[in-house]
């Protein structure tokens, strides 16, 4: 596993480094409504960075599609993106 233990650590305890709203695994969109809140930011803002980051998941999958990795490990990490995205309502 090796160079690929983020990926097997994600899997099994999806936690953050740091907390968000108090929480560091199961990260929901209100958590990050109340952070944008924190950091003074207009729910037009707020809703304009969650487009912007809409917009742009293909090129995430695109991303790893194209890494070094092994289909395996990219099979996992697309779905562990899509399974984030999921998470937070984009």
């Amino acid at each position: 596993m090796g160079r690929n233990i983020q990926l097997a650590q994600i899997a099994v305890s999806e936690r953050l480094a740091l907390t968000l709203g108090g929480r560091k695994r199961k990260i929901k969109r209100l958590d990050f409504d109340q952070f944008a809140l924190s950091l003074g930011l207009t729910d037009i803002v707020r809703d304009n960075i969650y487009k912007d980051f809409s917009k742009h998941a293909d090129k995430v999958q695109d991303w790893i599609e194209r890494s070094f990795l092994s289909v395996e490990y990219k099979d996992k990490y697309i779905k562990i993106f899509y399974s984030k995205i999921k998470q937070i309502g984009l």
